[in-house]
């Protein structure tokens, strides 16, 4: 693995000599043969080593105890080491984030600190190659569009340093056999084992059968990464350039287009100067961008009457007057997407729309209504997450033999367009949607008992006009 992950940090110029590097780890196998990996090569390189611990506070006693190991890990080897507590949680409820973008937002907070303090030149992370796959696979199927395609960076700008990642030429396979043959015993986190969370489906149910196939398929993602990187890198400049001629006008909040002209830009430029106007104007919430945005006002430019317009989620409007597109951004009307985010039972969960509030209780009567329900927690494959909805979303309608399109539910229901992309929708643990809230409840197993424990979820709009 060594003479890999060597030839890796040569060919992508990862690392220079007398560098100051601060190491994440977690205590998991692959950050700490990470820490060691780096530990036996900072005499070779005159390295400074840091090493970044951080508990959540999700696990109890199991991530103080993973503290506790890293931080004894780096005192018998005379490594620096900087540890952080931190309340995800409260930060999560306090921003309505997901468990894991909060997590990860507290996480990056705090490295960027210890980047700051010890004048770093590089943050070191240990995401490897299984991870690539996971990460590409993922954003294949969400409809991510462009350099996010190319799934993980080798190495990107973070603050005043950089960050970079030299086990992404290795699989995890290859990292528990280093942690073997040099006799490591990292700690266990078992939220890992688990299917909660997309990447865990992905990793368990997808992973083992692409590497059944080719056990080196992480090579093989990894160069398509870097070609798709590059590739895209090329034709967003030339979209860049095109769009210089293509523009009328631009705004902070607005930007006007000659469709003439931009019928003219070869049909890839197309899709990735509307994808640059977008990302533009959304700032920091383009992540969330997905490819049937860009199609939507593609779609809005080619039709053939001349005034039209639609209306794209967190107060986008795009509106066509014959030769000219307008692509505005109203910061009053727009309603937020919402990133998947963990329903803790008891919570209150403000969504765009109003209020979802989860309680538990003991219930002899059963209630699956729109804009209520009542179901034994034996019915339901906990824990439940809530998020906005995604293309291609279905759910079980009672009443109805197989599923039905949120998008056809939408209509029926004479919901406004702009309302759709950040309606709430509440799924189990397997990805499955069991309610679209005040709108549509999916037929559940229910057991009556004299009395029994429930889950008890209401859903409060802030306009009653919504539904």
């Amino acid at each position: 693995m060594e003479q890999s992950v060597h030839s890796f940090i040569r060919k992508n110029r990862l690392l220079h000599d007398g560098a100051t590097v601060i190491i994440a780890v977690s205590g998991g196998p692959d950050s700490l043969a990470l820490l060691h990996f780096f530990w036996k090569e900072q005499v070779f390189r005159s390295l400074r080593l840091i090493c970044a611990h951080v508990d959540h506070q999700l696990r109890g006693e199991h991530s103080k105890a993973d503290y506790l190991f890293v931080e004894d890990f780096c005192r018998t080897r005379s490594i620096e080491f900087e540890g952080a507590t931190l309340d995800v949680k409260s930060y999560m409820e306090e921003r309505h984030l997901s468990l894991q973008i909060a997590a990860r937002e507290c996480r990056y907070r705090f490295f960027k600190e210890l980047v700051e303090k010890y004048h770093a030149d590089y943050l070191v992370l240990a995401h490897h190659g299984d991870d690539q796959i996971e990460t590409m696979l993922m954003r294949q199927v969400r409809g991510n569009f462009g350099a996010s395609l190319a799934g993980i960076p080798v190495k990107r700008p973070f603050g005043q340093a950089h960050i970079i990642r030299p086990f992404l030429s290795v699989s995890k396979k290859d990292i528990l056999a280093y942690c073997e043959k040099e006799k490591l015993t990292p700690c266990h986190d078992e939220s890992n084992d688990k299917d909660d969370y997309t990447r865990n489906r992905f990793r368990h149910h997808l992973l083992p059968f692409i590497k059944e196939e080719n056990p080196k398929s992480h090579v093989s993602f990894q160069k398509q990464s870097e070609w798709l990187l590059d590739d895209e890198v090329f034709l967003t400049e030339l979209a860049k350039k095109a769009l210089e001629e293509g523009i009328i006008k631009k705004e902070k909040h607005e930007v006007i287009l000659s469709i003439p002209f931009f019928l003219k830009i070869p049909f890839p430029l197309q899709r990735r100067a509307i994808h640059l106007i977008l990302n533009y104007l959304y700032g920091k919430n383009a992540h969330r961008l997905a490819t049937v945005h860009i199609e939507q006002i593609l779609e809005l430019i080619k039709t053939e009457h001349p005034s039209s317009s639609c209306d794209l989620p967190n107060g986008i409007r795009a509106v066509r007057t014959y030769a000219q597109l307008v692509i505005s951004l109203n910061e009053e009307e727009g309603l937020e997407f919402m990133e998947e985010t963990t329903l803790f039972i008891p919570s209150e969960v403000k969504t765009a729309l109003g209020y979802l509030k989860t309680s538990y209780e003991w219930s002899e009567s059963i209630k699956l209504h729109p804009k209520e329900i009542i179901c034994p927690v034996e019915a339901l494959k906990l824990p439940l997450s809530i998020r906005t909805r995604r293309e291609g979303d279905r759910m079980a309608v009672k009443g109805l033999n197989g599923t039905k399109e949120l998008r056809r539910i939408f209509i029926d229901k004479k919901i406004p367009r702009k309302q759709r992309e950040c309606w709430p929708v509440v799924i189990d643990r397997t990805g499955r949607i069991i309610w679209l809230p005040g709108l549509s409840v999916a037929p559940l197993e229910t057991v009556t008992k004299m009395s029994q424990k429930c889950v008890r979820m209401t859903f409060e709009t802030r306009d009653e006009t919504l539904t």
